[in-house]
């Protein structure tokens, strides 16, 4: 009977302590699953926030901006007709000049004795033919013949003299136009030859500036177009030039087309060989959809954007982007006016999703 009991106390225990030991680690459950954190939602139940703008027409206007090389309007290279001595220089470097001014004189003494000659044997043979012409109005016996020979030889002592002079003002070098002097190759005393350059003479009442055209945008380009000018060496000024002349050629070297700009230059501050920044005005159009170039995703298909519907969900757009310019692109399709664009946070987003829209 003992044995029984205590078999019987002995298994009661053991129940006992099991039934402890199944509360515990209860209890332990319990308080663990009290302090666990909950499951996260799912990405697509989460808000978005974007910054997004509403597509309004806006003009867009792009530029194209070259660097340009200053040229004189006109500019002559002085040089001698004829041979001579110089006698006599009527300029210094630098000079302003008008049209015609005597620049350099060359030695004409034997020429002015030959003139001197000419004349005279031109007037004998004026005062022959005079008296024999005199002659024959009065029936004398003046034959045809006479008559003829004689006006002939006055008309030869006349081209003769004719041709003198012409050399004697060969022999005073003038200006060909207004302008400045640039440069002097001669002194007096130098014995100068047909067509060897003595002095230069420059017009910088009109300047010109010369820009090399990307063949790429030649088509864009007509004479008459205008653009604004600013010169290195006055970079707070800007000079309106337009286009006078396009080569009907391409340099085979730079593949552009050499398009020249005039300008007034009144002040004559503007000088040969100045750089100069040439912006033209490539492209302008009207009410146009421009978006910002970093609010299109590349996509293998092309670009795409996020435009956000009345419900605040994100849908992506396809789009086809025509040009763009100062960040921004212009769209040819694929938004409207009134869309409302996403323009930051569009990368985190898949079409679907649900925003928080802010405008910027």
């Amino acid at each position: 009977m003992r044995g029984s009991n205590v078999g019987i106390i002995s298994n009661t225990g053991k129940t006992a302590s099991l039934f402890m030991a199944f509360g515990f680690c209860a209890a332990i459950v319990s308080c663990s699953d009290g302090n666990a954190k909950p499951e996260p939602k799912n990405e697509k139940d989460e808000v978005i926030s974007v910054v997004v703008r509403k597509i309004v027409p806006q003009k867009f206007v792009q530029m194209l901006t070259l660097t340009g090389v200053a040229k004189a309007n006109r500019s002559v290279v002085i040089a001698s007709e004829t041979p001579g001595k110089v006698v006599k220089i009527g300029f210094k470097k630098g000079d302003d000049v008008k049209e015609g001014e005597p620049l350099i004189w060359l030695d004409s003494a034997l020429l002015e004795a030959d003139i001197a000659q000419a004349r005279a044997a031109m007037e004998i043979n004026e005062l022959e033919y005079r008296k024999l012409k005199a002659l024959a109005q009065r029936k004398a016996s003046v034959s045809e013949i006479q008559l003829d020979k004689s006006r002939l030889s006055l008309n030869v002592a006349r081209a003769r003299l004719q041709g003198l002079d012409s050399r004697l003002a060969k022999k005073t070098i003038r200006a060909p136009f207004d302008g400045k002097i640039a440069g002097k190759k001669v002194e007096i005393g130098a014995i100068v030859n047909p067509g060897e350059p003595l002095t230069k003479v420059i017009d910088l009442k009109a300047i010109k500036v010369i820009v090399g055209i990307p063949e790429v945008a030649i088509a864009d380009f007509r004479p008459g177009k205008k653009a604004s000018i600013v010169f290195d060496a006055f970079p707070e000024e800007k000079f309106d030039g337009v286009t006078s002349y396009i080569s009907p050629e391409v340099d085979m070297r730079s593949r552009t087309f050499e398009l020249e700009l005039e300008l007034t230059n009144e002040r004559t501050r503007l000088l040969p060989e100045m750089s100069a920044k040439v912006t033209f005005v490539k492209r302008e159009s009207a009410n146009s959809i421009l978006i910002p170039q970093t609010s299109a995703l590349e996509r293998k298909e092309g670009h795409a954007v996020f435009i956000i519907d009345s419900q605040n969900i994100a849908q992506l757009r396809p789009v086809i982007i025509e040009d763009s310019s100062n960040e921004m692109a212009l769209v040819k399709s694929g938004v409207s006016v009134g869309d409302i664009l996403v323009i930051r946070g569009q990368r985190a987003l898949m079409s679907g999703d649900t925003v928080e829209a802010k405008t910027e």
